[in-house]
């Protein structure tokens, strides 16, 4: 293939290189997997990459989708020999979109978008390339922004596309240029392409939104793309500052591979643009992106936040649960059990082991602290007397009641969970120890008026409370 003269001194060249500059997205030393399918967009930038004074490595991709027949072999002919003329590495497959759209429960549009990153970043982990470059435009972000209108978004997603991914992985050097800039391009330069005659079908969202409803808001205001362009340009750098300004307050968090915990004090005292991002960081951190989270989901958290209840769970898409409990917001996986632990039977001395880990040593003995006040929590004394063997060791009912030491009268043990702020996902799994049906120790907790040694007790059981 002849390389044009015109190509470098083209106005659309200098466009995309000054911008390429400007967002620091190609180096020399990058290897760039360049996503071509044959159309006009991707023919250009190729051609346009290809021709930069600075020289990536370039690899083309190409996904035939199988949905056009004989058209989509085609395509994909078509891209094999421009990269067979620019003698650069060609990868390609072939993927049923309309069958795993089916298996996938997605539309064609977001399947096919699925499989084409997915092969992109296969290719990318082939090549050990650190850039994958797409063809979307202004007109594509345009279209974006109206979309994510008419479907309801945040700020976030009306910003449209940006020009790299938050990981530098993905780039788009055409953001700034049309789709007219482009034909012109190409038709000056006489470089071919081809037409997808699926662009056309009314079927789509999104032809619906280029063919009939831009062609409208242009006899409104025949800057329309630029302008929404620029409204996403702006809206992007407000979200960036917003994101850093919700990420300074998320660090902040106690995170591990199960939870994520919010001090709620501290984020209450955020503005609540900052909260809503506090949350989509968590549940981020949580499940590895936003997908089916929607503004419902965001506002059931606020709510969960705000209230005045120290105790409740919801339940989020994909098993994320978030769980207020008390002064706390925990993100967490939902359990795959909700079963309670099986009870078991005490029947003398002897070690047993807890369903949370920790283990019961139990022994008798004569040796007690000489004030069981000051008793540990770790080490806890029965008046055997009063409580033989056998024991029973079950865990928390709603209603179990108890007469707690140094008290007149019962108290519901749900009460007492509440003065010791213990959280609700918790209590299902509060071991308690009973003789003769009646309950007299909260493990590692409160022990019943009734266990407690007294002078005269002949017989003494020490319980151990160890995790190891």
């Amino acid at each position: 293939m002849q390389i044009n003269i015109l190509l470098l001194m083209h106005n659309l060249s200098k466009k995309i290189f000054s911008f390429i500059k400007e967002q620091n997205l190609i180096h020399a030393k990058d290897r760039v997997i360049v996503g071509v399918s044959g159309g006009a967009d991707s023919v250009a930038l190729l051609h346009i990459l290809a021709n930069m004074e600075i020289k990536p490595v370039l690899i083309i991709a190409h996904v035939n989708h199988l949905l056009r027949g004989k058209e989509s072999d085609d395509d994909e002919l078509f891209v094999k020999e421009i990269a067979n003329k620019y003698n650069l590495a060609f990868e390609t497959i072939k993927a049923d979109v309309s069958d795993i759209a089916k298996k996938r429960k997605l539309s064609l549009e977001e399947t096919g978008r699925e499989v084409r990153y997915e092969f992109f970043r296969q290719v990318a982990e082939k090549h050990n390339a650190n850039k994958i470059a797409l063809a979307h435009h202004m007109d594509d972000q345009a279209e974006t922004v109206i979309m994510r209108l008419l479907r309801g978004s945040s700020g976030k997603g009306i910003e449209g596309m940006q020009p790299k991914s938050h990981n530098n992985l993905f780039i788009r050097p055409m953001l700034q240029v049309s789709k007219s800039e482009i034909k012109e391009y190409l038709e000056k330069n006489h470089y071919q392409w081809r037409d997808d005659s699926s662009n056309n079908s009314r079927k789509f969202l999104r032809n619906r939104i280029r063919h009939e409803l831009i062609p409208i808001l242009q006899s409104y205001n025949p800057n329309i793309i630029q302008q929404l362009c620029n409204t996403a340009e702006l809206l992007g750098k407000d979200e960036l500052l917003l994101d850093e300004m919700a990420k300074q307050v998320f660090i902040s968090s106690k995170i591990d591979k199960e939870h994520v915990m919010l001090d709620i004090k501290k984020i209450r005292s955020e503005a609540e643009a900052i909260r809503y991002r506090v949350y989509k960081q968590a549940i981020m951190a949580m499940k590895g992106d936003l997908k089916k989270i929607s503004f419902r989901h965001i506002k059931a958290i606020e709510n969960l936040t705000l209230s005045e209840k120290p105790n409740s769970i919801i339940n989020l898409y994909n098993n994320i649960q978030v769980k207020r409990c008390y002064s706390s917001l925990i993100f967490c996986l939902k359990p795959t059990s909700e079963e309670n632990p099986q009870p078991m039977d005490i029947k003398g001395e002897g070690i047993y082991q807890l369903s949370d880990g920790r283990r019961l040593d139990i022994r008798l003995t004569e040796h007690i602290p000489d004030r069981l006040d000051s008793q540990q929590k770790a080490e806890f004394f029965i008046d055997g007397d009063s409580l033989p063997f056998p024991w029973e060791l079950r865990y928390f009912r709603d209603g179990d009641r108890f007469n707690p030491s140094r008290m007149n009268g019962n108290k519901k043990i749900k009460d007492l969970f509440i003065d010791l702020k213990i959280p609700l996902s918790e209590r299902k799994n509060i071991p308690l120890l009973l003789s003769e049906n009646e309950i007299f120790f909260v493990v590692g907790l409160r022990l019943a008026e009734k266990a407690r040694p007294k002078p005269s007790s002949k017989h003494i059981v020490s319980i151990k409370i160890s995790n190891d």
